[in-house]
């Protein structure tokens, strides 16, 4: 079959012209399956883009039976183009009467300012990060590289003081996101950052803002399916939980 650009066969398109599949790394599944999604929840994705883990998302909410329940699943991405993308997505991938009949609706909020307050049962903050996922696979793929150019490579544009700038950027989303929860409602806080400055120390953060007003669930919301988890190689955190491609082969994702 045709290759697409990272060098994967182009999913195919079913009798509605959908596509059938999307490629992902398995690491990008955990956040959205933790949300622990029922069919009648509003839920909201703060950093929606590219798209994969709001797709996740739409089949947990709607199981493939479009507009049975009341749930309702918001997208939001700031920066355009990265929003053409997501948009392009979910055209190619959801069922367009999810979108008629206000099932699915694609926003351009800032995330640090959101206004919908105590609106959501699950939110998905995937926060923008480091990317050291990104280092990662550039070495593997290009052990030996050197750049001069101005798209110098990610691993070039890496720094521990743009931790530090991620990790505000992080705070001020999942600040705002927090405040968008019902009362019990549920948010689940991702990166697929290796560096605590953008993984539990935000969370700290948040926990000394918000004090007894949010609780980190045991087990991240796979309370009941921890031995999983150490099957599949993730580690436990202060928080959280982390899988790095050094004890699975997949990640790094927190």
């Amino acid at each position: 079959g045709s290759q697409g650009d990272q060098g994967y066969p182009v999913p195919a398109s079913d009798s509605n012209g959908l596509k059938c599949w999307y490629w992902m790394d398995l690491a990008s599944l955990l956040p959205a399956l933790a949300l622990g999604i029922d069919k009648d929840d509003a839920v909201l994705d703060v950093c929606a883009a590219p798209g994969g883990k709001s797709l996740v998302l739409a089949l947990e909410l709607f199981g493939g039976k479009s507009v049975e329940g009341k749930g309702s699943l918001t997208l939001n991405e700031v920066e355009g183009s990265r929003r053409k993308r997501l948009a392009r997505v979910i055209g190619e991938y959801l069922p367009k009467d999810l979108k008629l009949k206000s099932k699915v609706k694609l926003t351009a909020w800032d995330g640090t300012k959101l206004r919908e307050h105590n609106t959501y049962d699950k939110i998905l903050v995937d926060a923008p990060c480091s990317s050291e996922r990104h280092v990662l696979k550039q070495q593997r793929s290009r052990p030996a590289l050197t750049s001069t150019s101005s798209s110098a490579p990610v691993i070039d544009r890496w720094s521990p003081k743009g931790c530090k700038t991620f990790a505000k950027l992080q705070y001020g989303i999942l600040k705002s996101a927090l405040l968008c929860l019902k009362p019990r409602g549920r948010l689940v806080y991702s990166t697929c950052s290796i560096s605590a400055i953008e993984n539990d120390l935000v969370i700290d953060k948040v926990l000394e803002k918000f004090g007894s007003w949010v609780n980190v669930v045991k087990g991240s919301g796979f309370e009941d399916d921890m031995a999983t988890l150490k099957q599949l190689g993730c580690e436990p955190t202060k928080h959280g939980w982390t899988m790095f491609p050094d004890k699975s082969k997949f990640g790094p994702i927190f």
